[in-house]
């Protein structure tokens, strides 16, 4: 599971760092991933996954009461697309069962989520924002 898992967190990240910021309304922040996105990101990632049959939990912390993150869980497994946000981390994608760097955060919230059952203007945003990111996925899948 951690290497499927893996895989699609890789494709879904490359999907993302490839699209010009027009594909992200309303979503300035992204012009700086992946600083500061680590929630959006985690978001969209939960909904692809459960489009894949894993269900993941959005997970939240805070870390030295100044600096907060978020990332999914499924089973025991972490699986995070930004924590390279952090200048002490240089995987661009983690998927392990190792708590060691994420263990520094206290968790604030656990929670399964969709993010179409957000607020009408989230759920619009992130929806969007979503299709193009499948878009770029089928798009380079036509060319392998």
């Amino acid at each position: 599971m951690v290497n499927q898992i893996r895989e699609y967190a890789v494709i879904f990240r490359k999907a993302i760092q490839s699209m010009p910021m027009s594909e992200f309304p309303k979503s300035l922040y992204f012009d700086r991933f992946p600083r500061g996105c680590c929630g959006d990101t985690s978001k969209l990632f939960s909904k692809f996954l459960s489009s894949k049959g894993i269900k993941a939990y959005y997970v939240w912390g805070i870390r030295d009461d100044e600096y907060s993150h978020a990332w999914l869980e499924h089973d025991d497994i972490i699986i995070d697309l930004t924590a390279d946000q952090f200048e002490e981390v240089h995987e661009e994608v983690i998927v392990t069962k190792y708590r060691d760097w994420h263990s520094q955060f206290e968790i604030q919230n656990k929670v399964a989520l969709d993010f179409e059952e957000f607020n009408e203007y989230n759920a619009k945003r992130l929806g969007a924002i979503y299709k193009n990111i499948l878009n770029k996925i089928n798009e380079e899948c036509m060319k392998n």
